[in-house]
């Protein structure tokens, strides 16, 4: 009978189950992958799926591996105590190959595209000023809408609830009125 498919991936049929079921409990999970054309994690995943564990006489033979638990299987493979490594008293922190310390980043020295305080601009359409210089923050910190600024400067902080804006919309420029409107009502 030919596999059938959905979604590219082959199903599961039911002499497929039966197999599983036979042969996982004494079986090595990497051979039965190969006997069912499946990969490694498929039969693990539809192992678990089935209800199906390794019979205590697998996970006692030496097929078993790193399934067994108290025989310490890798230990002789693992760092013993006192061991030194190879790489001991090579490579500090600050070692640097070749001019590559000289040309990295230095502490208080600001990146070339760093904008000075006072900077302006244009996000989205509108004019942003750099009101302050604080790292690792949003932008918004730092930037202030220039309409949102000259608002402030004329009559104090935008109410909340309400947004301000330039009423004509067609090349905004410091001469245009700002006007502040409700939030409810746009």
């Amino acid at each position: 009978m030919p596999d059938k498919f959905r979604a590219g991936k082959r199903l599961w049929s039911k002499a497929d189950d039966a197999a599983m079921r036979r042969t996982y409990p004494h079986t090595s999970t990497a051979v039965l992958a190969r006997q069912l054309r499946r990969t490694y994690s498929a039969i693990c995943a539809r192992a678990k799926l089935l209800g199906l564990h390794k019979s205590a006489a697998y996970l006692a033979s030496p097929d078993a591996c790193r399934l067994r638990r108290g025989d310490h299987v890798g230990a002789r493979f693992r760092f013993q105590k006192g061991h030194v490594p190879a790489n001991k008293g090579l490579r500090r922190p600050g070692w640097s190959a070749g001019r590559m310390g000289e040309t990295q980043f230095k502490k208080g020295v600001a990146p070339r595209n760093n904008m000075p305080i006072g900077s302006t601009r244009l996000i989205e359409g509108y004019v942003f000023r750099k009101v302050s210089d604080v790292a690792h923050v949003a932008y918004t910190v730092n930037w202030k809408a220039e309409h949102v600024l000259i608002w402030e400067r004329a009559h104090g902080p935008v109410p909340r609830g309400t947004c301000s804006s330039f009423e004509t919309a067609i090349a905004p420029t410091y001469g245009s009125t700002i006007s502040n409107a409700s939030r409810a009502a746009s």
